[in-house]
């Protein structure tokens, strides 16, 4: 932390994935009187929890982080294109489409239990492996298996709403908070307790005090009331 001008400036860095926490922290900034902000958004492999006074992560805690404190949560949504033949899948069934074990909608069992005939491949999409969405997602959804190689990759939600929009019956995933206006979310029908739900983590390199342990209950309420 340092101060300038009286005011205590707190590093905070986070993952783009979390980026709508920052409007959380910047509205708790002015609350807590006398301190103020300075973000970074990191892709969620790169960051270095000494390079911040605050970090922002989702996920599990690490053995080797420091001092942790929960915020929140966030849901993961299996989101389709407009002429996927079903509003529901199974995890068994999300899990044979990612690994490629079932590559046409024919054969996924809602499709069939609903007697729908149709001819089409599953375009699908993913996070590049070495994305943290794209990690979560494996280890959520698919357990010991691996995403197939040679699918279409996406860093952006604006890039999947596009190839949805292109590829009526494709298929992908994407933090709740992200997902475009307009696209379609697929309901899982087994997910309970949800698989698809991860820890928001505030990340210190000791137990935080002052201001800063102020500025972290704050986004705990914004973590409460957020949707």
């Amino acid at each position: 932390m340092e101060a300038e001008n009286g005011v205590e400036v707190i590093s905070l860095q986070t993952s783009p994935e979390l980026e709508r926490w920052l409007s959380g922290a910047a509205d708790c900034a002015e609350e807590v009187q006398g301190i103020g902000i300075a973000a970074s958004i990191t892709p969620g492999t790169e960051i270095q929890i000494e390079d911040a006074d605050l970090t922002l992560r989702l996920g599990e805690r690490l053995e080797t982080d420091p001092y942790v404190v929960l915020l929140g949560t966030e849901q993961m949504s299996i989101v389709g294109g407009d002429d996927v033949p079903v509003g529901a899948l199974s995890m068994e069934s999300i899990r044979l489409i990612y690994t490629g074990e079932v590559t046409h909608w024919a054969d996924i069992p809602e499709v069939q239990n609903a007697g729908i005939e149709i001819d089409q491949p599953i375009p699908i999409l993913s996070y590049p492996d070495s994305h943290q969405l794209a990690q979560l997602f494996q280890e959520s959804y698919l357990g010991s298996n691996v995403i197939k190689s040679g699918i279409q990759v996406f860093t952006t939600p604006a890039f999947l709403a596009e190839f949805l929009q292109e590829h009526p019956y494709g298929i992908g995933y994407l933090l709740s908070n992200q997902v475009p206006v307009g696209i379609r979310e697929l309901t899982v029908t087994d997910d309970a307790p949800p698989a698809s739900q991860y820890y928001v983590l505030a990340i210190t390199s000791a137990e935080p005090e002052g201001k800063l342990r102020q500025l972290l209950l704050c986004m705990q309420e914004f973590g409460i009331h957020s949707p």
